[in-house]
C-alpha cells in the first residue's frame, strides 16, 4: 500500500473535488472512542499560539477557508487530522492540548507543535516549541488527570507525523549543526529512529463529525474525546526550531497528553480504543539539520547517523505513549521537503528540489517504517501503521487540477516562509499544492487524509482499520 496512491483513488477523489472545492466527506458512525494527535506544523491546530515563537500562524490569511478563521492551523483551511476526525465519525474537531479542560482527554487531544521534532535541539532557531518527548509527557499527564481507563486508550486512534523539523531545522541548517557534524545521513536517520522507538515504547498503553480541537484552551473533559497537541516548529529533538522561538516538541506534546488524560480521569480501557496520529520530524531537518549556518547536529552527525539519532528518540517517546495506553497509532513519514518552496529557493539554488535533503529524509522514513514493523511485533496488541508522504509526485495531483507546485498561494515577505499578515492570496486555492513556503493547502491535506484513511498510502493498516 505504500508504493504510491492508486490512480483509481486519485480519479475518485478528483471527481469529488470537481463537484465542490469544499467537498462534504461521508463520515462513518463513530467507531473509536477517542483520537490523539502528535506532530509538528503539519498537524498543529493552535498549540503554538501562546508560545514565544515565530512558528505560529493565528492570523489571516491563515484560516481564510476555515469556518472559525485563523486558529493556528498552518494552512488556508482544514488540516489532515480534521479530515481524519470527520472520516472517523467525530462530531467535532480534536482541540489543541493547550487550554483544553482535563475531561477532554476522554475524547481526544492534539499535542502537535509547529517546529516540534524528535531531537531536543530541533527548531531551537524558531524559539519555543514542543518536541515529541514533551508531547508524550503532555499526553501522559492528560490521561492521568482525566482518569482515562486503559481499556479505553487501547481503543483510541493515534496519529503521529514527526521528523521533518529534525532535518529542516536541525540536520540541514547552516552553518552545520552538531548533529550534522556528528552523523552521516544513515546514522542520523538511525539516531532519530532510536529516539522514536524509545518514545513509542514508553507508552504501553471510528466516527467523528468535527475536527479535534487544540490542546491549548480545551476543557479537561475534551481528553475523553480527543485533543490536538501538535505545534508548528515542533520536532523530535529538543533544539529543533529554536530559531523560531517557543514551540512544543514531541516530548512536551506527550507530557501534555499525559497531563490531559490524568486531569480528565480518562480510563485506560478507553485510551486503548483511541486513535493517535503523529506527524513529526520535518522540523528536525528544516529547522535543525539543514539550517544555515550549520547547527551542532549537522556538524556532529552525517545524515545516516542523524536519522538514527531521531529514531532512537522517537522510539523512546512512542514507547512512553504505549505505556500510557496508546494502541492504535498512525505515524506519518516526512514528505519530500527538499521540494518545498523554501528549500528550492535556498538549498535547491532556486531551480529545483534539493536532493541532498530528500535523500536524508528518505533515510529517516525507511527507518521509521522498520520501527513500525518492530513495534507491532514486540508490543502486545499494538496496531501501528506508517503513512507514506514521500512516494507521491506532483504529477499525481495534476489529475485533480492541482497544477501549481512551484510557489506559494499566499504572499510571502522577502526572507520569510510564512504568509504575510493580511496579505493577498491566490484566488483559487484548489489549484495550489503549497499554501506558504512550507505548508500545503486544504485540498492537498484532504487528499492525503482520504488516502491514509482508505489505506492507499499506509502500511500495514489503513486508518479505517485502526478505528474499527
Amino acid at each position: 500500500m505504500v508504493e504510491g496512491v492508486s490512480k483509481i483513488m486519485w480519479i475518485v477523489v478528483a471527481t469529488v473535488f470537481a463537484a465542490t472545492a469544499a467537498a462534504t466527506l461521508v463520515a462513518h458512525g463513530q467507531e473509536t472512542p477517542c483520537y490523539f494527535v502528535f506532530g509538528d506544523s503539519v498537524f498543529d491546530n493552535g498549540n503554538n499560539n501562546a508560545l514565544n515563537t515565530i512558528a505560529k500562524v493565528n492570523y489571516l490569511p491563515y484560516g481564510i477557508d476555515y469556518p472559525e478563521g485563523p486558529t493556528g492551523r498552518f494552512s488556508n483551511g482544514r488540516i489532515i487530522p480534521d479530515v481524519i476526525a470527520e472520516l472517523a465519525g467525530f462530531n467535532d474537531t480534536i482541540p489543541p492540548f493547550a487550554g483544553a479542560p482535563p475531561a477532554q482527554a476522554n475524547i481526544g487531544l492534539n499535542y502537535a507543535s509547529g517546529g516540534g521534532g524528535i531531537r531536543e535541539e530541533t527548531s531551537q532557531n524558531l524559539g519555543e516549541r514542543i518536541n515529541l518527548r514533551k508531547q508524550i509527557n503532555n499526553h501522559q499527564s492528560a490521561i492521568i488527570n482525566a482518569v482515562v481507563p486503559p481499556s479505553q486508550l487501547r481503543r483510541c486512534l493515534y496519529t503521529i507525523s514527526i521528523g521533518s523539523n529534525d532535518y529542516l531545522n536541525n540536520y540541514f541548517l547552516q552553518p552545520p549543526t552538531p548533529a550534522r557534524r556528528q552523523y552521516p545521513p544513515e546514522e542520523f536517520a538511525e539516531s532519530l529512529i532510536r529516539l522514536y522507538t524509545i518514545y513509542l515504547k514508553v507508552t504501553e498503553l471510528a466516527g467523528f463529525n468535527d475536527t479535534i480541537p487544540p490542546f491549548a484552551g480545551a476543557p479537561p473533559a475534551q481528553a475523553n474525546i480527543g485533543l490536538n497537541y501538535a505545534s508548528g516548529g515542533g520536532g523530535i529533538r529538543e533544539e529543533t526550531s529554536q530559531n523560531l522561538g517557543e514551540r512544543i516538541n514531541l516530548r512536551k506534546q506527550i507530557n501534555n497528553h499525559q497531563s490531559a488524560i490524568i486531569n480528565a480521569v480518562v480510563p485506560p480501557s478507553q485510551l486503548r480504543r483511541c486513535l493517535y496520529t503523529i506527524s513529526i520530524g520535518s522540523n528536525d531537518y528544516l529547522n535543525n539539520y539543514f539550517l544555515q549556518p550549520p547547527t551542532p547536529a549537522r556538524r556532529q552527525y552525517p545524515p545516516e547517523e542523524f536519522a538514527e539519532s531521531l529514531i532512537r528518540l522517537y522510539t523512546i517517546y512512542l514507547k512512553q505513549l504505549y505505556l500510557l495506553g496508546a494502541r492504535k497509532v498512525a505515524l506519518f513519514g516526512i514528505g519530500k521537503i527538499g521540494c518545498i518552496p523554501r528549500i528550492v529557493a535556498t538549498l535547491g539554488g532556486g531551480v529545483g528540489c534539493a536532493e541532498e535533503v530528500n535523500q536524508a529524509v528518505d533515510l529517516f522514513n525507511n527507518k521509521l517504517k522498520a520501527l513500525v514493523t518492530d513495534i507491532n511485533k514486540k508490543l502486545s496488541s499494538a496496531k501501528f501503521t506508517y503513512v507514506d508522504l514521500f512516494s507521491g509526485n506532483a504529477e499525481d495531483f495534476a489529475a485533480l487540477g492541482i497544477t501549481v507546485g512551484d510557489r506559494s498561494c499566499c504572499t510571502i515577505n522577502p526572507g520569510e516562509e510564512l504568509c504575510a499578515q493580511n496579505g493577498p492570496v491566490c484566488p483559487d486555492r484548489t489549484k495550489y499544492i503549497f499554501w506558504d513556503n512550507v505548508h500545503t493547502t486544504e485540498i492537498i491535506n484532504t487528499v492525503i487524509a482520504i488516502a491514509a484513511f482508505n489505506g492507499d498510502i499506509t502500511s500495514p493498516f489503513s486508518i479505517s482499520q485502526l478505528v474499527n
